[in-house]
């Protein structure tokens, strides 16, 4: 087969065009190297996905960015991208026991930050250093769940459950799947203060939507992207790598950086196999499993809902005003539990919580059900940061691994994405200027034709 025809890159192919892929992309195409970014779909953003609905620009996945980001930040700073706000509610609900109470917002979010406070009061000594989060002796904690510790608290009925639920939100999971150190991460990082942690992860937004950003960086980057391009395996020698895709097709390069979910690496054959270190948390994925949709509901409400515990949906939030009505956007903890593309469904659902509310449409993606995700945003089950992390951070010869679920900071957030960009681009750098041959020698012996 000619070199045309197999296509052999003297370069790097990166594969997942999220963040992470075009961090990579950009900083390895800017120092002079040859890339193809393959994407399985027929846009970048991965997890991140600006879409519409009634008319309006809605994040379909992440959404929230903050200063205190410091990756993700410098990136808004370099693109001249403006902030909008998520609105605070003046009126709020809390649910438990089948019943619904109601309070000012104040009320809520002060039982919010208290059993938050406690959950994570030790956050500042596990955690001393957040962007190092192996540093110190973290194996005690990471053992415990987030429900180990709630469950210890003797909490009152209220705060126990506006912390489950709060918390069953922000790990889109349930809070005995999730691990203790995922929670304390969160608080680490925004500063060891729940007000601020609530800032950094549901208040600022990037005005012209987070696809502004991400196709800020592709036209800052010289590389080629390919769309609609599946992988379906991966194999090197000790000269090349071969990236084969679902077509039949094939890609040979001198490295490859894999920037895809954690809960899809299982998808694509590896040869030779990724490491027996990488090999559990491969199987069992990380925890994440929940849903995010839109509803429009008739009327302008101003009112903040935080669902009960185990419940289809845990937190509602107003977002925007269309028209007069309020379009809200909703998390809950299980997929599994409510079709996010079912408008009825949704309307019972949030019928629990917003009885007074007529809900006139609705607008999810499920990315559990996506071939491509096969979860939300990485939250670690107990155990997987100790045993986990530095393992899929390694490379594996001319492999590497990328994506917001192998971030040492902001784990699960485009922050995180980029971090781990840029560290896969450092790191396919020196492989390539550590190889005493090029590519073109050795490719033959990677696969037959």
């Amino acid at each position: 087969m000619s070199d045309h025809m197999r296509g052999v890159l003297d370069g790097v192919v990166v594969v997942g065009g999220g963040f992470a892929g075009v961090a990579c992309a950009r900083e390895l195409s800017r120092a002079g190297v040859e890339v193809v970014l393959l994407e399985a779909r027929d846009r970048l953003g991965g997890r991140t996905w600006t879409g519409e609905f009634e008319g309006h620009q809605v994040e379909l996945g992440g959404t929230w960015v903050h200063w205190h980001q410091p990756h993700v930040w410098a990136e808004v700073s370099r693109y001249g991208l403006e902030l909008t706000e998520s609105p605070t509610a003046g009126l709020a609900r809390w649910c438990v026991g089948g019943e619904r109470h109601d309070a000012d917002m104040a009320a809520v979010w002060e039982m919010m930050a208290s059993g938050s406070d406690q959950l994570c009061a030790d956050a500042q000594q596990v955690f001393e250093r957040p962007h190092d989060p192996l540093f110190g002796d973290i194996e005690a904690i990471d053992r415990l769940s987030i429900e180990d510790r709630l469950g210890a608290l003797g909490l009152d009925d209220g705060v126990a459950a506006v912390t489950r639920s709060l918390w069953q939100t922000a790990g889109s999971a349930y809070t005995n799947e999730v691990g203790l150190a995922a929670a304390l991460r969160w608080y680490a990082l925004s500063g060891f203060n729940f007000g601020l942690m609530m800032d950094c992860v549901a208040r600022y937004k990037i005005a012209l939507g987070t696809r502004a950003l991400i196709e800020a960086m592709a036209a800052d980057g010289r590389f080629e992207t390919r769309f609609d391009s599946p992988v379906a395996s991966v194999e090197q020698n000790a000269d090349a790598v071969a990236v084969r895709l679902r077509d039949g097709s094939q890609l040979e390069a001198r490295a490859a950086v894999v920037a895809v979910p954690l809960n899809v690496l299982g998808t694509i054959a590896f040869s030779p196999a990724l490491s027996d270190a990488k090999q559990p948390a491969i199987a069992a994925g990380q925890a994440s499993h929940g849903l995010k949709v839109w509803v429009r509901a008739r009327g302008e409400i101003d009112r903040f809902v935080i669902g009960e515990p185990g419940g289809p949906l845990s937190y509602l939030q107003p977002e925007y005003r269309v028209e007069g009505d309020t379009l809200y956007v909703a998390f809950g903890p299980d997929a599994g539990s409510l079709d996010v593309t079912d408008h009825a469904a949704v309307v019972d659902a949030v019928g629990r919580l917003l009885p007074e509310a007529e809900i006139v449409s609705s607008h999810g993606h499920d990315w559990v059900a996506d071939e491509f995700t096969r979860c939300t945003w990485s939250m670690y089950r107990p155990g997987q940061l100790t045993s986990a992390l530095r393992a899929l951070q390694e490379p594996e010869r001319r492999v590497i691994l990328a994506g917001s679920d192998v971030a040492s900071g902001w784990n699960g957030f485009i922050d995180g994405a980029i971090e781990s960009g840029f560290r896969a681009a450092r790191t396919a750098h020196r492989i390539l200027h550590e190889g005493t041959r090029s590519a073109r020698g050795g490719v033959d012996s990677v696969v037959t034709a």
